[in-house]
């Protein structure tokens, strides 16, 4: 379902956005994002890794909230681009092993990251927590997909999918896979649930993988394997830069 732009510049929509990165090799890929403090965004470790084309990416360009009026028409970035980035963080193992097209299913628990930038965003001040463990059934995804069934345009706009846990089974490999909508472009977009009559939305993991037919999607899940790494890169800021650090470190 797409996302009007009345509706992607409106918590918590604006903090999910279009991520274009560049590899040294100088090839460029599009990816998803999302906001998590006023410095820091998660996303896909294979967004931002891969040993084939070069280790880690040269250079980020993150546009909150942006939007399509229509399909192939024109492209609104209401917050702007973000690119001054300081530090690139993803788990040691998936340096270790990024580069192929595919995995086992039990490795991309690895497949997280994380963007610090130098400067904060400042459009807002309101960020979805991570709820570390979450089993709620049901979730919700919102990413910029590569290609759209039925449609040969080109497609740059925030699309949503709901659905539910496809397998419980996969948690044991600390990952969690739900009936979503989801295609290139849509790696490291954000698993939360949706809040209502009140409640608060809350983050449970990101998007790393999908299936052919566009009804499967899975990705870590943020639980007790990784909750400590998470919450290192997400409270970081310039001025604990000087602090040391966990590793891994980009």
């Amino acid at each position: 379902t797409v996302v009007p732009g009345s509706v992607t510049t409106t918590y918590p929509h604006n903090t999910v956005g279009y991520l274009v990165v560049t590899y040294p090799s100088g090839n460029r890929y599009r990816c998803t994002a999302f906001l998590v403090s006023a410095y820091v965004v998660l996303t896909a470790g294979h967004c931002i890794h891969n040993n084939e084309r070069g280790g880690w990416v040269r250079a980020v360009e993150f546009y909150p909230g942006m939007y399509q009026d229509t399909v192939g028409g024109s492209v609104r970035q209401p917050y702007g681009r973000k690119t001054d980035f300081a530090n690139l963080k993803a788990t040691q193992e998936w340096t270790q092993i990024s580069g192929p097209d595919s995995f086992l299913v039990t490795e991309y628990r690895y497949d997280f990251a994380a963007i610090q930038f130098r400067t904060p965003f400042t459009f807002t001040s309101t960020f979805m927590p991570v709820v570390f463990n979450d089993v709620t059934s049901t979730v919700q995804t919102e990413g910029y997909p590569g290609n759209l069934a039925g449609s040969s345009q080109s497609v740059y706009g925030m699309y949503a999918s709901s659905g539910a846990e496809t397998s419980t089974f996969v948690r044991r490999s600390d990952i969690r896979q739900f009936a979503l909508a989801s295609s290139g472009g849509d790696s490291g977009s954000p698993f939360f649930v949706a809040g209502g009559a009140g409640l608060a939305n809350y983050l449970t993991g990101s998007l790393s993988y999908g299936n052919d037919d566009g009804t499967v999607a899975g990705g870590p899940w943020y639980d007790s394997w990784n909750r400590d790494l998470l919450t290192s890169w997400m409270m970081w800021t310039p001025a604990s830069a000087a602090s040391p650090s966990p590793a891994p470190t980009a």
